[in-house]
């Protein structure tokens, strides 16, 4: 799957390891590429497109965003807020790596 970063994204690298751990326990590799967009919606659909699986992940400024290909231009499965937890950007990637591997999500309550 794809993981797309905002340019300059030093200050996402918290949430980017969170994202691959959860990803990484799953067993599921990304490919981490940087794309000119500075909204985690916009890189995630980008992410989605860009990925044979359908699914992405994109990070920026603004927070950490997950989707699939067959929802672009709808609300995101899951949209983490900037500052993003760690705990909840460790389960979004774990929902990533779910949602390409069909077994049910641990999206969060709330």
């Amino acid at each position: 799957m794809v993981v797309l970063l905002a340019p300059g994204g030093a200050h996402d690298a918290h949430a980017l390891r969170q994202v691959l751990a959860g990803l990484e326990e799953e067993g599921v590799p990304a490919a981490v590429e940087t794309a000119a967009a500075h909204d985690c919606v916009a890189l995630a659909e980008r992410a989605a497109e860009r990925s044979s699986l359908e699914v992405g992940v994109g990070i920026a400024a603004d927070g950490v965003c997950l989707t699939h290909r067959a929802l672009h231009g709808r609300p995101p499965l899951e949209h983490l807020l900037d500052p993003v937890v760690a705990s909840r950007a460790r389960c979004l990637g774990h929902d990533a790596a779910r949602l390409v591997t069909g077994i049910a999500l641990k999206l969060p309550a709330g």
